[in-house]
């Protein structure tokens, strides 16, 4: 529910609301509900007030222990922001409130242009939890026991980076971040059936991180994007290695709309290969990959299109998680009908 023009008071808002049911085997049952309420005060076109209102009320349940574990999390992020010709600059705080646990966040960065519209440097210092649910969890690793508890993250970095525009196709962003996590998950292979992962808790970990992202774009005909991502984990007092966590990641992504009815497509994954540590205890390094797919939409008529698409054309063989290889090479079909 938003407003699509300004009103006598000068607000924006744009609340959103979700409720998530999860279930997994009838074993474990989780309800989430999220709240999303960001409104911004303009005094001027350029400096205005933004607040940014974030709830999460999860409740989660076992059924053959039953366990229930409460994890809530409402952060408050009011924020002046001012918008200049050559400078912007957004300055507040972040109170949160994790459970029974109250931080206050930075929330201060801005964007300076040393050269209009062509070349501007970027920096801030933020902070914020992020919301960990068996839902979440669960999606980035389908593997994964039902847990014994939930804890969410708290995640602090210092960043700084240039942006450059080079005409009006081709823009490049890279930035460098040092970024400290406090109770973030890793993923285990259980000692028991030597397969599933359950949830090893470590209370911090320091990442440089190193990124990069460029693309280039004809107005809605052809779009090429490509990123890089580079971690490098440290610091940690719970665990030999960041279990799990990739070092590097680089993709890419071509979408060409060669003709009115013709969409062609193509992405690229790669990435280096992740720290597992095994049911017996010892650890080992997995081998990266790569991933290249392609495909292709067919507009048919106003209401029907077609498209075909290949996933894993090298047919490589690499794992995302330890003892899980990913499917080779796929060709997946479809029909689309639009009413």
């Amino acid at each position: 529910y938003r407003n699509i023009a300004m009103n006598d008071l000068n607000f924006i808002y744009d609340p959103h609301l979700e409720l998530h049911a999860f279930s997994r085997e009838n074993k474990a049952n989780e309800t989430t509900l999220l709240v999303y309420l960001p409104v911004e005060k303009k005094f001027s076109d350029a400096v205005s007030l933004k607040v940014n209102a974030n709830v999460n009320l999860d409740n989660y349940q076992q059924k053959s222990s039953n366990l229930t574990v409460t994890n809530n999390l409402f952060q408050l992020a009011p924020e002046l922001v001012y918008y200049g010709d050559r400078f912007t600059f957004h300055g507040g705080l972040t109170p949160a409130w994790n459970n029974n646990d109250v931080n206050i966040f930075p929330n201060i960065y801005g964007e300076a242009q040393l050269k209009h519209n062509v070349l501007s440097v970027q920096a801030g210092w933020i902070g914020q939890y992020i919301a960990n649910s068996f839902r979440t969890l669960s999606g980035e690793n389908p593997y994964m026991q039902d847990p014994t508890f939930l804890n969410n993250t708290k995640e602090v970095q210092y960043y700084g980076g240039i942006k450059a525009t080079v005409g009006n196709h081709f823009t490049f962003n890279a930035r460098a971040a040092f970024i400290t996590y406090n109770n973030m998950p890793l993923f285990i292979n259980d000692s028991l059936d030597g397969k599933s992962f359950h949830i090893k808790n470590e209370r911090r970990i320091d990442d440089l991180q190193l990124h990069g992202d460029m693309s280039f774009v004809n107005q809605d005909k052809f779009t090429l994007t490509a990123g890089l991502d580079l971690n490098t984990y440290t610091g940690l007092l719970d665990n030999a290695a960041a279990w799990e966590l990739f070092p590097l990641k680089v993709t890419g992504s071509l979408r060409w709309n060669a003709f009115k009815e013709v969409l062609f497509k193509a992405d690229v994954a790669a990435f280096s290969g992740a720290k597992a540590l095994l049911a017996n205890g010892s650890q080992k390094t997995m081998k990266g990959g790569t991933d290249i797919s392609a495909g292709a939409e067919f507009k048919i008529t106003k209401r029907i299109s077609a498209w075909l698409d290949l996933d894993n054309i090298l047919n490589s063989k690499y794992e995302l998680w330890n003892q899980y290889p990913v499917y080779g090479l796929q060709v997946i079909g479809g029909i689309i009908l639009h009413f």
